[in-house]
């Protein structure tokens, strides 16, 4: 009985060993009739991403490029045929990834997509995202692989105009570049007419602007608007009501630039003694900490509220009598500016309060002012930088 079986197992090997060549055979000649394509993986971060992120990438990317029937090699820049070009960058726990599908045969670019998401296994789920909105482009390609068509009422190129030279532009919350020789041009991204897209713009040195453009065209142009700078210091003169005969003078530190800043004021002035027919000598030192209310920094009209302390010294030319020193607290400092800039206009009342502390005092305790205008109205010119 066992020889039998034997004898009957010998005979079936050559055709079992048919059909694994028969299957072989068929097998190499699906791969060497589908489609290749290279996949290159490049970090577009300012700092390394961590290894986990392009293990992740490789392992999806390959799986979802199989699944649409393509072979999957990994080669340099400079590979022939269909090149999958895939940027990646991470912020903190966020990964943004930007695809870009070239024919380099044919010099033209097949699709692109854009997508972010977080680090770990969630990361398939957004490459499976970015896959997807590439097929549209994988699938005119195995139609066709030599013949590109443009699809119709998707937007073709997206170029970018600025006098800030520089410039980081964020596009579809992805960075795409910076302004070189006053404009920067998009890779393809795959967007059809009509859509919305929202645009982040920054610079070191001044502030950012979002836009949401809409692209209308197959071929779009963006102006962007020059960045406002970020101020971190000002120089200020003023003139103030009851102090006629002088002029006063104040630095800004900007703590939080054009927003939060400190002030050092002094003004100087003169008044006639009406007892001695002398003049009398007034320093007026103060220390103020304010903010920009209710108003963004580039808005041509803007509010400031704060408070402060201050020191008022009176010197007579009477010899005689001695230097008098009137303590103030600025309960409020309200101030109104024409904002042009680098320049501004400012009107400011202030409401101060002298509690009559020391004994060489000639205010006593009461609010400082004058009859005919009330609290000190100051106003005056500001230079930022």
């Amino acid at each position: 009985m066992s020889t039998d079986r034997e004898y009957r197992l010998v005979g079936r090997l050559p055709i079992l060993l048919c059909c694994l060549i028969l299957l072989s055979a068929t097998l190499s000649a699906q791969q060497a009739t589908a489609p290749h394509v290279t996949a290159l993986y490049q970090d577009e971060g300012a700092t390394a991403s961590p290894p986990e992120i392009p293990e992740i990438l490789r392992s999806r990317v390959t799986a979802s490029l199989r699944e649409s029937g393509f072979v999957v090699d990994e080669g340099e820049s400079g590979a022939k045929g269909l090149l999958l070009l895939v940027g990646y960058e991470t912020f903190g726990n966020e990964v943004r990834l930007r695809l870009r599908l070239y024919d380099t045969q044919e010099a033209v670019v097949l699709g692109g997509s854009v997508a972010r998401g977080r680090a770990g296994l969630s990361l398939y789920n957004t490459v499976d995202a970015a896959i997807d909105r590439l097929r549209p482009g994988l699938e005119r390609y195995l139609d066709d692989p030599y013949t590109y068509r443009s699809p119709i009422n998707e937007v073709e190129s997206i170029t970018f105009r600025s006098r800030d030279e520089g410039a980081e532009v964020f596009f579809a919350d992805a960075r795409v570049g910076r302004i070189y020789d006053g404009s920067l041009r998009l890779p393809y991204t795959p967007f059809a007419v009509g859509s919305r897209v929202r645009v982040d713009v920054a610079k070191e040195g001044h502030h950012g602007i979002t836009y949401e453009v809409t692209l209308n065209e197959s071929d779009n142009l963006i102006q962007l608007r020059r960045l406002p700078r970020r101020h971190r210091y000002g120089a200020q003169v003023l003139w103030t009501t009851g102090q006629a005969q002088g002029l006063g003078v104040g630095f800004r530190y900007y703590a939080v630039p054009d927003y939060t800043f400190v002030q050092l004021e002094r003004s100087f002035y003169l008044q006639g003694d009406v007892n001695t027919g002398g003049d009398v000598y007034h320093n007026d030192l103060s220390l103020t900490l304010s903010q920009y209310v209710f108003f963004p920094h580039d808005s041509r009209l803007r509010m400031t509220l704060g408070g402060g302390v201050g020191v008022v010294f009176t010197d007579f030319a009477d010899d005689r009598l001695p230097e008098y020193a009137d303590f103030y607290v600025t309960v409020l400092s309200l101030g109104l500016e024409l904002n042009l800039n680098s320049w501004a206009l400012f009107f400011r009342p202030q409401f101060r309060y002298a509690p009559g502390v020391g004994d060489d005092n000639l205010l006593g305790r009461r609010w400082v002012g004058t009859e005919t205008f009330g609290p000190p109205l100051g106003v005056g010119v500001l230079r930022k930088w």
